[in-house]
């Protein structure tokens, strides 16, 4: 800001006062309009974050009753939690379960003979861990299907016990390696990690140290097979069997694998911790969960009737005080109370053709616009008609064929009845042996694999096996052959890294080898084989399995294995075929529930770029303008400052001149004779 020191000395007049009033009654009138402005637009932006709030914590309230699984939420007790424990999924029914628990499951567990030292050589070449079990009455070694063979290597940098136990933890083939000192020496343990008889280990040794695999040298002292004719080559011992779990529910005799239990009871999973004393059960109940849905509908209610209140703040007028909310007569406002008012009051239909809206289970609305609840006729609601509180709040699909499951929506999917139609059901590749001879009479002539018919390599969904090499002995049932063909090739690490197996089945004399995967990429191909003939396998390929196809309300669909997804009005339904024929495959009734909807609708409320981001990203530029008009307002008047300085200066200095020339004048005056001045 200019300023001179000695502005008015000449004149005698406050020159730097007299420009400062000038300038701030220029600068009043501006600034009380930004201001004024700025006030209320600030007082917007305000308000729109309220309002952004209040919807939040409106879609807040029901985000679970969006989802139709809610309401067949369950609750679990048990009467001793110390011996089992209880949890439910929405597709659990309720009942009471009295549990008799004989025995829980166990782990198998191993042991070497004892060792003087942790890191002195044992052995060097392979450990084959094989899950399974012994049956005496085919008196062979029956493989756990879902349990691959695996081959851990034994170098001579890991060839000691501290050496095996690490290389085998490091493999994660489902067995811990651990040492213990029992005082008679060091042993290695080896303990399946998952419990139950189908999980029992035997171990067999290739043992390159000194060529001898059965002995009790080398490596082969870590060898280990539950067939009690082999005794003599298993030189590890058994210190905690392979054991299911044994307990009756109501009665009826149950065994399980794991002592964590979802089979007995559908949609129940059962935690056994311990045994019961005879003829004293634990009682188990499974109820439905009331409460909780209660809460949620409270809650729903609530919170709306918190944002009409937010909204009325926001957009009403006060005639006694004469106050306006901010956002009166705003637009957005109006918009976003009349869709989600237009939701509250919508209705859906049932599969049964009944016509259904929340005034059905209970709630109202009153005449100041907000939400009443009535709890007497929402609990018989719950009682009688659980289906209908799902149908009004959650987004839900009912297929009437019970082999075609409604997985799930998109916000895209409109409500509807689609029929369902397929063209193409969903299989698998299979590749079909041939009837040889040396498999006709398995019982009285065994098929004996040896070097010659050992060997063999395929490609399972299009990843190649690499050579397998099956177990050198003699098959005297088709079941047992096709169970180490299985274990073998599902034991091959590319497809364990693949994803990819197969199941290989033993049927009227033929082996069957089929891809677990339902795809157009299916596939079993045999690359190579020894001994074709022996085993009525050839080189070639097999039938490819197929996609699903079909059509989702007379439009097309995208099948991908068993799953069929939606286009046009039926866009992100997805349908799972687990079974059935191609055909016509019935009707899916798909409802966007009250609570789907209003949870779209405020999610694209308070996204960016919509409604209320867009209005308040206006308002924040009517900001920025507002402070860059201040910018030039500051700028103008700096100006007319320094003007206005220059212009009283100036005349400062011509007063002065003045002064100063009537000053001489008038001394000149009083020197001249005759001149006499009056003095007053």
């Amino acid at each position: 800001m200019a300023s001179i020191s000695t502005a008015g000395i000449g004149s005698g007049i406050d020159i730097p006062g007299l420009v400062g009033s000038l300038i701030d009654a220029e600068r009043a009138p501006s600034e009380k309009r930004f201001d004024s402005q700025e006030a209320d637009i600030l007082a917007k932006l305000s308000a729109y974050g309220s309002l952004k709030s209040a919807l939040s914590s409106f879609q807040g309230s029901f985000s679970q009753l969006k989802f139709a699984s809610t309401f067949n939420d369950v609750t679990t007790s048990s009467t001793d939690e110390d011996i089992v424990t209880a949890s439910g999924s929405s597709i659990a029914n309720p009942g009471n379960y009295a549990l008799d628990i004989t025995s829980l499951a166990q782990s198998h567990s191993l042991s070497s003979k004892g060792f003087s030292e942790t890191t002195a050589p044992v052995g060097t070449g392979s450990l084959t861990f094989e899950f399974g079990h012994f049956d005496a009455d085919s008196n062979s070694f029956i493989s756990n299907d879902d349990k691959t063979t695996r081959t851990v290597s034994i170098n001579s940098e890991d060839n000691s016990l501290q050496g095996i136990r690490d290389a085998v933890n490091k493999a994660d083939i489902g067995v811990t390696a651990s040492l213990v000192n029992d005082g008679t020496g060091f042993k290695l343990l080896f303990t399946s990690n998952e419990t139950g008889k189908e999980n029992g280990l035997r171990i067999s040794v290739n043992d390159t140290s000194d060529g001898n695999d059965t002995d009790n040298l080398g490596l082969s002292q870590l060898a280990f097979d539950p067939d009690p004719a082999a005794a003599a080559n298993s030189h590890m011992s058994e210190d905690l069997a392979a054991k299911d779990a044994a307990f009756t529910l109501n009665g009826l005799s149950i065994t399980s694998a794991s002592n964590t239990v979802n089979s007995a009871v559908s949609g129940v999973t059962l935690t056994l911790k311990g045994t019961t004393t005879p003829g004293s059960p634990v009682n188990i109940t499974i109820a439905k969960n009331d409460s909780k849905i209660t809460e949620a509908v409270t809650g729903f209610t609530e919170k709306f009737n918190e944002l009409v209140d937010t909204l009325k703040q926001l957009s009403s007028f006060d005639p006694s005080t004469e106050q306006a909310g901010p956002l009166l007569g705003d637009s957005v406002v109006r918009n976003v109370e009349s869709q989600l008012r237009r939701i509250i009051s919508s209705s859906s239909t049932g599969a049964d053709g009944n016509i259904s809206s929340l005034s059905t289970i209970g709630i109202t609305t009153d005449r100041t616009g907000k939400l009443s609840l009535d709890s007497n006729k929402l609990q018989t609601s719950l009682t009688d008609n659980r289906d209908v509180l799902a149908q009004i709040f959650s987004a839900k699909g009912a297929s009437t064929d019970s082999q075609v499951n409604f997985v799930t929506s998109s916000k895209n999917t409109q409500t509807g009845n689609y029929r369902v139609n397929l063209d193409v059901m969903a299989s698998r590749g299979i590749l079909e042996g041939t009837a040889a001879p040396a498999l006709s009479d398995l019982t009285n002539s065994p098929i004996t694999i040896d070097t010659n018919n050992d060997s063999m390599s395929f490609l399972i969904d299009g990843t190649s096996s690499g050579q397998i090499n099956l177990t050198q002995k003699s098959y005297s049932s088709g079941a047992e052959l096709a169970a180490e063909i299985q274990a073998k090739i599902n034991a091959s690490n590319s497809l364990i890294n693949a994803g990819s197996s197969v199941l290989v089945s033993f049927v009227d004399g033929k082996l069957q080898i089929t891809s677990a995967a339902y795809s157009a990429k299916s596939s079993v191909e045999i690359t190579a084989i020894e001994g074709a003939t022996d085993l009525g396998l050839a080189i070639g390929k097999g039938i490819s399995g197929t996609d699903v196809k079909g059509s989702i309300g007379d439009q097309q669909a995208d099948g991908l294995g068993t799953i069929l997804t939606g286009k046009g009005k039926a866009e992100g339904m997805i349908l799972e075929f687990t079974g059935g024929f191609a055909g016509n495959r019935g009707t899916v009734l798909f409802n966007r529930g009250i609570a789907d909807q209003l949870d779209n609708i405020i999610s694209q409320f308070l996204e960016t770029d919509n409604l209320i981001d867009s209005r308040t990203s206006g308002l924040n530029t009517r900001i920025e303008r507002i402070n860059e008009q201040r910018t030039a307002l500051n700028n103008k008047l700096d100006t007319l400052e320094t003007r206005l300085f220059k212009q009283f200066n100036a005349m400062d200095t011509i007063v002065a001149q003045l002064q100063s020339t009537g000053n001489f004048l008038e001394q000149q005056l009083a020197t001249l004779p005759g001149v006499v001045r009056n003095k007053k």
